[in-house]
């Protein structure tokens, strides 16, 4: 081996390694076969440096993750990082989860691999889990939430990514020729496809009837993608008409707020448009969305000025008895989506003004719809309220008004996990649990970070993200929800379970040590609280 020869192979394995670095690195010849070994081989795999030499790469891996990652690697340009993605490893091993970065290098073709069991990077990585054999198109409001997770740790992360919107414009044709269950089996072949190649690896998603977009790598090329789903429609029998937009966008110049609005705002018109949306790039999405608003933000003002909306009620269950033990207050707004104007209520800086509002319908609801009964209810308060100086002050006084009610009110703070300033959190919750209220953390995620959020706010109950639920047949989500069960009993916090919409997922969470549960198998959201157990 020459000298020149052995100093690039050097280089490109410190490059390769700088780029990730991790408790194992791992060099794979083209053919498959492991060729070098640096790191704490034993401690992660079991198996020592020696044994693995001349093994094929993949063996490490459940077979769960095979083939995304032969897919990966296949497809993957050289100088562009894989990952960062959790994996499990090979059932032998212990179905460990582990963090994989990989990259090819230029002129050379070889492909190192990084694996890394750091709780601070699995903190970051895993609401980005994908799912093995259930990986597919989210829902709408799915899509929106994962679109935002994915740019937002791309921004982190400092890599470059897009969205890329493709119409089906005679879906409706083909969901008549092939009926609804045919035509759904393909999208659903398209959507695992679509999944494989999102970023993260679940940030593809329904955004209308036969529209459908991905949050994406700035390297994938997507006529290839296009001709992936044109194949699999032809292989299904089906004749698809089929149109694609990319959205760029430098996230350099867009903070998290002007991200989430500009996502939003092209979101909107794809749905509302297709590809015949004006967007083409995330600073153009936030500008339209500056202009498009100035009407929206006096419509806002006046559904709270007016407190035009109305209530539903959606009951919280002991999964045991099947008794509901209180209800959650759900707004829905008379026009528009509900989803869509609470979130822009937030990005205008009018949540506070709006959470009180909410406050003082479910006061009147106690005091004088159900004040001959002892039943608890439960309302939202945003992330941003509790950030707002006035807004604690306001509601005391609120509150301060009304005797007999803090055995019946509960608070629940949404997006709980996204708060930044945990000190001024955790004193707002022991302002109110002082006055006897009781306080939950709503849409809490079960990551490596789920202790440092407990510690520092003394939350009586948590509500684990119904993303979270809706994946937990999968052995990795499983794991972590069952880690943040085992947490709170530990701190004596009460654990309810959203979304929950199928039995199975309802037996499992009690084998985990849940009691509580809340979704569709039970009771929808309402227009009352009326609530009769019924065997599930």
């Amino acid at each position: 081996m020459s000298h020149e020869k052995t100093l690039k192979e050097q280089r490109d394995r410190f490059v390769a390694f700088s780029f990730a670095v991790a408790d194992l690195f791992i060099e794979v010849a083209e053919n498959g076969k492991i060729i070098h070994v640096s790191g704490a081989s034993k401690a992660l795999t079991g198996i020592d440096e020696k044994a693995l030499l001349n093994r094929n790469w993949l063996d490490l891996f459940s077979t769960y993750e095979q083939s995304k990652l032969l897919k990966a690697r296949d497809s993957n340009v050289p100088g562009r990082r894989i990952g960062p993605i959790l994996v499990t490893l090979n059932e032998q091993i212990g179905q460990k989860i582990a963090s994989f970065s990989a990259i090819r290098m230029p002129k050379n073709d070889r492909f190192y691999i990084s694996l890394g069991v750091s709780n601070e990077f699995l903190a970051r990585i895993a609401p980005l889990v994908g799912l093995p054999g259930t990986i597919g198109f989210t829902d709408r409001d799915g899509y929106a939430d994962a679109a935002r997770d994915a740019v937002f740790d791309a921004k982190l992360w400092g890599q470059d990514v897009e969205l890329t919107f493709f119409d089906f414009v005679n879906a409706d044709e083909m969901s008549r020729r092939f009926g609804k269950e045919g035509w759904g089996k393909v999208e659903q072949m398209i959507g695992e496809m679509m999944a494989q190649y999102s970023f993260g690896g679940h940030s593809a998603g329904l955004v209308a009837e036969g529209r459908y977009s991905f949050v994406h790598d700035k390297s994938v090329n997507i006529d290839e993608i296009k001709q992936k789903i044109l194949d699999i429609a032809k292989t299904a029998g089906a004749d698809v008409d089929l149109q694609a937009k990319t959205v760029t966008g430098d996230l350099k110049t867009l903070d998290k707020k002007d991200i989430s609005r500009a996502l939003d705002f092209a979101i909107n018109e794809f749905e509302n448009k297709g590809t015949q949306m004006k967007v083409s790039n995330l600073d153009e999405g936030y500008t339209q969305y500056l202009a498009a608003n100035e009407m929206k933000l006096k419509e806002f003002k006046s559904i709270i000025e007016r407190v035009s909306f109305t209530q539903f009620f959606q009951p919280v269950i002991d999964m045991k008895t099947k008794e509901a033990t209180h209800y959650e207050i759900l707004s829905r707004f008379e026009s528009g989506d509900t989803r869509e104007w609470i979130r822009f209520g937030e990005d205008a800086g009018l949540a506070p003004d709006f959470d009180l509002a909410v406050c003082e319908r479910a006061i009147n609801h106690i005091k004088f719809k159900a004040g001959g009964t002892r039943t608890k209810y439960a309302i939202d308060i945003c992330g941003q309220s509790i950030s707002d100086e006035g807004f604690f002050e306001r509601l005391k006084e609120l509150l301060g008004k009304q005797k007999g009610i803090n055995d019946r009110l509960l608070f629940e703070i949404t997006e709980s996990t996204n708060i930044e300033n945990l000190t001024q959190a955790g004193t707002f919750i022991k302002k109110l649990q002082k006055d006897g209220y009781k306080i939950g953390l709503d849409d809490f995620h079960p990551s490596a970070a789920a202790q440092q959020y407990l510690d520092a706010i003394k939350a009586d109950f948590i509500k684990i993200d119904g993303r979270y639920i809706r994946r937990i047949s999968s052995p990795r989500d499983a794991a972590l929800i069952r880690n943040l069960v085992k947490m709170c009993q530990d701190s004596g916090i009460e654990v309810i379970a959203e979304s929950v919409e199928e039995k199975m997922q309802a037996d499992i969470l009690l084998e985990m040590g849940v009691k509580y549960g809340q979704g569709n198998l039970y009771a929808p959201a309402g227009p009352k609280p009326d609530y009769v157990a019924k065997s599930t």
